[in-house]
């Protein structure tokens, strides 16, 4: 039997055998994470508190490799990897790096309220005060692009406080205005029933002055809206505070990160670190084995993936720009990366 006849027999064999080495590349579908590994009987480990790869020194065989993983391997899927020989792979040589990449990540869920509040005597006037105003908000939100599903109208109706002098400021001169007319329509009446009371001492009683904050109703409308932007947000804070009286208010805004948000802005920040690692490993080559070029990435690990404020916007105070800028996050992160290297061979002109 010729040699090329053993070692094709020896190929069958070691398809059925389950103790024969094996690799692998693993096409990670997890972001950031790709690998190529050796899987064995007792597998050999990629970097390691020594950093190397370590390979077995088993080269007696001719083998086809396939991959089963390992019980702690990530989710993902795995390609195959064929080989002559170990010492195939032995003969290669790589370059490892380290490499980070951070992006700046702005909010994409903002929610925030626009409060429309007045005082009157009875709720059908207190309604038709806030409509006006309302209906402004709402063209406005319209305007920029805010759609319906994202805005969701209150109606709240409170008794005014008790006592004039515990009165917000918001409501304190139509409060002293309907307590003047009615001090006037009972002092009329008074005279005419020929009574005459001491003014200054109505105007400190305090039992006649709940009396006339009790008749107050407070009717809020309080328009809940969720956009996509803080440029939205900002446009809406404008234009509300330049156009409307101090009967509306718009809160601060609550900002938030969907999962589609941080995912996107993860890639982004992988992509940008794996940029630095080639541009690195290009120099290194370049550098130390001018007949060498960068080949193809052996495997990548996520060192660590961190998402954190914005602390040089913290010490700007003075720009308002700046100041809703701080609710932005920065997304960092770190590879070890390993390529190949290929070697061009020097053709002699005879």
């Amino acid at each position: 039997m010729t040699s090329q006849h053993q070692n094709l027999s020896k190929v069958k064999m070691a398809k059925s055998a389950t103790d024969q080495p094996q690799y692998f590349t693993k096409v990670a579908s997890s972001i950031g994470q790709s690998y190529t590994a050796l899987n064995r009987n007792r597998p050999s480990t990629i970097g390691g508190s020594s950093g190397r790869l370590n390979f077995s020194n088993n080269r007696s065989n001719l083998l086809e490799y396939s991959h089963v993983p390992l019980p702690d391997e990530p989710a993902g899927l795995y390609d195959t990897l064929i080989t002559d020989s170990d010492m195939a792979l032995m003969k290669k040589k790589f370059v490892k790096v380290s490499s980070s990449g951070e992006v700046e990540m702005d909010p994409d869920i903002v929610e925030f309220c626009v409060k429309i509040t007045t005082s009157k005597k009875d709720a059908a006037h207190a309604k038709e005060s806030v409509k006006k105003r309302k209906d402004f908000v709402l063209t406005v939100l319209k305007k920029y692009g805010i759609p319906d599903d994202g805005v969701l109208v209150s109606t709240i109706v409170k008794r005014m406080p008790r006592g004039i002098d515990d009165l917000d400021d918001l409501y304190l001169q139509e409060a002293q205005e309907e307590a003047h007319v009615l001090r006037r329509d009972r002092l009329a009446k008074q005279e005419n029933e020929g009574v005459v009371e001491d003014n200054a001492e109505n105007n400190n009683n305090p039992t006649a002055k709940d009396d006339i904050a009790k008749k107050f109703l407070v009717y809020f409308e309080e328009i809940c809206v969720r956009c996509n932007s803080l440029v939205q947000y900002l446009k809406v804070f404008s234009i509300c505070n330049e156009k409307l009286d101090r009967h509306v208010e718009v809160s601060r805004p609550v900002v938030k990160f969907s999962s589609n948000r941080r995912q996107l802005y993860t890639q982004k920040a992988v992509r940008q670190a794996m940029a630095h690692g080639i541009q690195k490993a290009n120099e290194m080559i370049s550098s130390s084995k001018p007949r060498a070029s960068l080949g193809r990435l052996y495997y990548s690990v996520e060192d660590s993936l961190e998402i954190e404020p914005v602390q040089d916007y913290d010490s700007i105070d003075s720009f308002e720009t700046f100041t809703w800028k701080r609710l932005n996050k920065l997304v960092r992160c770190n590879l070890t990366s390993v390529f190949e290297l290929e070697h061009h061979k020097v053709r002699k002109l005879i």
